[in-house]
């Protein structure tokens, strides 16, 4: 009884931090991207991700367009 619980404890754990690493992930990638951290609301992870992703696709179509002008 006592491996099982431990066993518990730890996957619990390791969970925790698992899911503590990603959300703090996404809370660094709202602090860069535009808009993407509006002030006096809850921060909606997937609003963070999409808005992360608008913004990368924008910023290689600006430097493929960068390179045909040249």
């Amino acid at each position: 009884m006592e491996r099982l619980k431990r066993r518990r404890e730890n996957h619990n754990y390791v969970e925790r931090r698992r899911r503590d690493n990603i959300n703090h992930t996404i809370y660094e990638i709202s602090e860069v991207v535009p808009n993407a951290f509006q002030p006096g609301q809850k921060p909606n992870k997937g609003n963070i991700l999409r808005l992360a992703l608008e913004h990368i696709k924008v910023r290689i179509r600006s430097i493929r367009l960068s390179y045909q002008i040249f």
